[in-house]
């Protein structure tokens, strides 16, 4: 199975996993085809994307460790502000985690805006304890843990939901409110005999920050309890990651990034580093687009390096970033999702394919922004990534920078049209300007000679009339 974003769906998908509401009733079950009704109406809910079953990936398996059903219980004990059923559900949590063979948080959150509170503290309870048994805490430990996560937001449910919701920037007083809800939740289960004080402490802590900027306390460092330190951890990401009506959702690697990137100020860097080992940066199922210019699924995670998983491409081929020696300088673009225009079922990319070499990773983002949505775009930094991938595939064209470290580029593009093919499609994007550097490019006979910096629409006209294609701009 794979996952596909709502808006790269097109109808005849057939779901692989079953689509459940705020209630946790069945919407479309497992096996059912798409058709353009069903998509919409999903996308008019704020899904997300879901699961779907083809010949390129049903042999990906993509476990849920803790099910669908546990799941919606603990919603429903939240809803219903049932303290002592939640109580029990958190018991099937943590037992379901620890009894797991595989706790490694693969799984897309398929949740639409519907209940999110609700469905935000379940997610963060289940990350929370997959962080526990990473950092081998005692089952009392997790249990204690797990419950602070899963009531860890209660309060928020007593704040007008408005500010709550609200699709622009909250006014100082709103925000002063929102930061109240933490107490506001301890407040609700600080005489509850059966919940222990370091879960209500957890509670109330868990904004705080490792360098005292958190509320509503201003701790720091080892003062925060680590629970409230795990829970600050999982909120951010679990936010981040889930689309709301006044943001976009984050992918788990720009998540992921942000966490690493608050590490010591914000988040308790160990946290982080068990964090990571347990949830991917590039979850099993999702989509790629590699520098290769290949689209492909993730089959495997390696745990000691999430960042260079096992993956297939639409072609069929299976390339694994952190084992193949070939793989070396393949490189991850980015996660397919709606930025691309092609809604890709499994078929052949057929667009043209084009090689960007320059070791500028500035330009070649501007390029692959550019060219993105039209063309397969592959990029290169150095000259022999640019043969590497050249063994791989011929393009159709080169977009070829002439000062590079390892090797310039004129001497580069000889190289290509001796080892590979005397015919191929150069066009040197050079700031280089002066009339002996232009005379020597002449001497490969290039298709084109564009000097940076240029316009977007220049550099697509240049490239349709060297490709021999009708003219893309008007």
């Amino acid at each position: 199975m794979r996952f596909v974003p709502i808006n790269r769906a097109v109808p005849g998908m057939i779901l692989s996993k079953a689509i459940f509401d705020s209630e946790h009733r069945v919407l479309l079950s497992a096996d059912m085809e798409l058709t353009q009704e069903f998509i919409d109406r999903l996308e008019e809910r704020g899904l997300p994307g879901f699961y779907i079953e083809d010949e390129l990936t049903k042999d990906i398996v993509i476990e849920d460790a803790v099910p669908e059903e546990l799941r919606g219980r603990a919603v429903e004990c939240l809803i219903r502000n049932d303290i002592d059923e939640t109580l029990n559900v958190v018991q099937q949590i943590v037992d379901r985690l620890r009894d797991s063979n595989v706790i490694t948080f693969d799984l897309i959150d398929l949740r639409t805006f519907d209940e999110y509170t609700y469905c935000h503290c379940v997610n963060v309870a289940i990350l929370a304890t997959v962080v526990g048994i990473g950092l081998k805490l005692s089952k009392k430990a997790l249990i204690q843990l797990c419950t602070a996560a899963i009531l860890h937001d209660i309060g928020k449910l007593q704040i007008d939901p408005n500010i709550l919701n609200k699709p622009s920037r909250l006014s100082p007083d709103e925000f002063a409110i929102m930061k109240k809800h933490s107490e506001m939740s301890y407040d609700i289960i600080k005489n509850k005999l059966e919940i222990s004080a370091v879960t209500k402490f957890a509670i109330l802590h868990h904004h705080e920050n490792m360098d005292g900027t958190g509320y509503p306390k201003g701790l720091s460092g080892n003062d925060i309890h680590l629970f409230s330190r795990i829970i600050h951890v999982v909120d951010v990401y679990d936010a981040l990651t889930t689309a709301r009506p006044y943001k976009s959702a984050y992918s788990p690697m720009e998540s992921i990034e942000y966490l690493m990137g608050g590490s010591s100020t914000m988040f308790d860097p160990d946290v982080v580093k068990t964090f990571i080992r347990y949830v991917p940066i590039y979850p099993k199922g999702i989509s790629l687009l590699l520098s290769t210019g290949d689209e492909a699924v993730v089959i495997e995670n390696h745990m000691e390096n999430m960042s260079r998983p096992k993956v297939r491409t639409f072609d069929g081929v299976d390339i694994d970033l952190m084992l193949d020696r070939n793989a070396t300088n393949i490189t991850i673009v980015r996660v397919l999702d709606n930025s691309y225009t092609s809604r890709n079922t499994g078929k052949r990319d057929t667009r043209k394919h084009i090689l960007v070499v320059d070791d500028m990773v500035v330009n070649l983002k501007s390029i692959e922004g550019i060219l993105g949505g039209l063309y397969r775009v592959s990029a290169a930094r150095s000259c022999e990534q640019a043969l590497n991938l050249l063994r791989r595939r011929k393009p159709d064209l080169i977009l070829l920078d002439i000062d590079m470290p390892d090797m310039n580029g004129i001497d580069l593009a000889k190289k290509i049209k001796k080892e590979y093919s005397d015919d191929i499609i150069i066009i040197f994007v050079s700031s280089l300007s002066s009339k002996e550097i232009v005379m020597k490019s002449q001497a490969v006979e290039p298709q084109d000679y564009i000097l940076k910096p240029y316009r977007a629409l220049y550099l697509l006209d240049r490239i349709s009339k060297a490709l021999g294609e009708e003219h893309v701009i008007v």
